[in-house]
């Protein structure tokens, strides 16, 4: 049988495993989010020009 001290150990870092994962795929999305942006202001300004 695990210590309770163990167990709150391993959750911990299952949380922050968790939450570095979040945070990589907010990173991601907001990179896609520009680049597609970018693409967009990259066409409008060739139609412009």
């Amino acid at each position: 049988m695990e210590s309770s001290r163990e167990i709150k150990i391993n959750f911990v870092f299952a949380a922050e495993i968790n939450i570095i994962a979040v945070l990589g795929d907010l990173v991601s999305r907001v990179r896609a989010n520009c680049y597609s942006q970018q693409k967009k202001i990259d066409s409008n300004s060739l139609l412009i020009i």
